[in-house]
């Protein structure tokens, strides 16, 4: 996959009306970089630690790990050895402290997992995951797509692990970045290309629901619910639904629709040129969305919604969309890319 113009805005930064433009900011990623380490401790959060204490390496960003809270980390760190497991042999470490979350997962972790695979240094690894992350049914029925690795269970919950010989993917970007190099080899582990060609002859349209969400649901669902119906797009809940039946769900999508978050993160199994509708507040969230529909060649769309609650916190508000728009929205979207 080529890689692609990615844009980077700011947490907060008011958009330039429906569309982000190309040029907005650098490239947000790096080069693959693996790290070897001997006995490492890991905790059932992702955290890892040396013997002078965490470690960056656990958290999504330089920023994140210069802003943290030291002493509760000197605390986590005095607990290391509580209920340990050591692991003896050869492992390979692709988490941090977000990886537990759906998009962080197939956005951030997969595409260091496919970094250390095109490296060739990693295959006669055992992938080891943090509890935290092993427990997502979504992350071990992910997992099933990349057999050159075997999946080792973490500690129970409370319990620490030492790894004697641990070899460390780094991140190759930070959020809202995603590496197009990376994250298109994660694309085509579920979208192969000769089962997913560009242009493939799938006519469902999704709309996908938050209604489960604690955050950033849509608050007036039911009032644009005939909306979708009158351009046949049926509601889903991807979190109700299998991993492998999600794929297959949106495999066969011509348009997927949906608010700011973790499922329009299904878009990685979306058919080339499949066209994505993203809901969401004109000041914040970050740009993730556009950025991955960019990498894997979507063309995006942005409907400006407003919040239910002014003060409420960009991350957390729930929207409001207003259906006379979002009529107008689908009409361009589906009459542009007919």
């Amino acid at each position: 996959m080529e890689a692609l113009q990615i844009a980077k805005l700011a947490d907060g930064q008011r958009l330039g009306g429906d569309d982000f433009p190309s040029d907005i900011g650098p490239k947000g990623y790096s080069a693959a970089k693996l790290q070897m380490f001997q006995n490492t401790y890991f905790n059932y959060a992702g955290d890892l630690f040396d013997q002078n204490g965490v470690m960056e390496t656990s958290f999504p960003s330089a920023a994140a790990y210069n802003s943290r809270d030291v002493g509760r980390y000197q605390r986590r760190f005095g607990r290391r050895e509580e209920n340990c497991v050591r692991y003896q042999g050869s492992y390979l470490w692709i988490t941090d402290q977000y990886s537990h979350f759906y998009y962080h997962w197939f956005c951030d972790a997969l595409p260091r997992l496919a970094a250390a695979l095109a490296s060739h240094r990693c295959t006669d690894r055992q992938l080891l995951l943090p509890r935290r992350v092993y427990d997502k049914q979504y992350v071990r029925d992910s997992l099933k797509y990349w057999p050159e690795f075997e999946l080792v269970v973490p500690p129970e919950t409370g319990g620490h692990g030492i790894v004697e010989d641990l070899l460390i993917s780094a991140r190759v970007n930070e959020t809202p970045m995603v590496h197009p190099e990376h994250v298109g080899a994660v694309v085509d582990r579920y979208r192969p290309a000769e089962s997913y060609p560009i242009f493939r002859q799938g006519n469902r349209r999704i709309y996908i629901s938050r209604r489960n969400a604690r955050v950033r649901r849509v608050d007036n669902e039911a009032e644009i619910k005939p909306v979708l119906e009158r351009f046949d797009i049926e509601t889903v809940a991807m979190e109700e639904i299998p991993l492998e039946a999600q794929i297959d769900l949106v495999g066969q999508a011509e348009l997927i629709v949906g608010a700011h978050g973790g499922g329009l993160t299904n878009m990685i199994f979306l058919p080339d040129e499949a066209p994505v509708l993203e809901l969401r507040r004109e000041i914040g969230p970050p740009a993730c969305y556009y950025n991955l529909a960019q990498a894997c060649r979507h063309p995006w769309y942005l409907l400006s919604c407003q919040p239910v609650d002014e003060d409420w916190h960009y991350h957390f508000a729930n929207i409001v969309v207003d259906p006379e728009r979002l009529e107008a929205k689908l009409s361009a979207v589906l009459g542009s890319n007919s």
